[in-house]
């Protein structure tokens, strides 16, 4: 979807110039027990896969690893999320969230767990998942301005985040 915002936009559809283009994603939260996946992994951005653009530990993102379990977030790329959109609230226990998990999980297991696919052919020892779609999720372009927010003083509002500067979920 399209929302319009005053000012120069780079890298955008010329018929857009003053548009943010939006695009759906799908984050889904894995929970696997210490040592599934090998401890010198702690996350990377995926250019070879059309289903996983991002993979990172929440448990080893700060050096602290308590407990016999961690925490894992795996992001879709922008076409995935496209491509296998539903409504947010029909994707609980839906057939498309189910497919989703398999395709996103298969790719976990390639990108990350080459060595050890084999050993959990079937499926990764999950304690849990939460599959959630952004329908607004990352932006296809951004909104290039001098400051790393916009201010309308007219109207007393302001907008920041890191979509200003850099089209990409971090």
């Amino acid at each position: 979807f399209y929302d319009t915002l005053p000012g120069k936009n780079t890298r955008a559809n010329p018929s857009h110039v003053d548009k943010m283009t939006l695009n759906a994603i799908y984050s889904l939260i894995l929970r696997l027990p210490m040592g599934t996946v090998p401890d010198d992994f702690e996350g990377a951005f995926f250019n070879k896969s059309d289903i996983i653009s991002w993979i990172g530990c929440n448990s080893r993102k700060y050096g602290k690893n308590n407990g016999s379990e961690e925490i894992w977030t795996v992001l879709s790329t922008p076409k995935f999320g496209k491509l296998h959109k539903v409504p947010q609230e029909s994707l609980t226990g839906s057939d498309m969230e189910g497919k989703v998990v398999r395709k996103m999980l298969a790719d976990f297991k390639k990108y990350v767990l080459p060595d050890k696919s084999s050993q959990w052919a079937d499926e990764l020892p999950l304690t849990s998942a939460k599959l959630q779609l952004w329908g607004a999720g990352v932006p296809l372009n951004v909104y290039r301005c001098d400051h790393s927010c916009v201010w309308d003083a007219g109207h007393n509002i302001g907008i920041v985040g890191d979509w200003l500067c850099s089209p990409s979920i971090e």
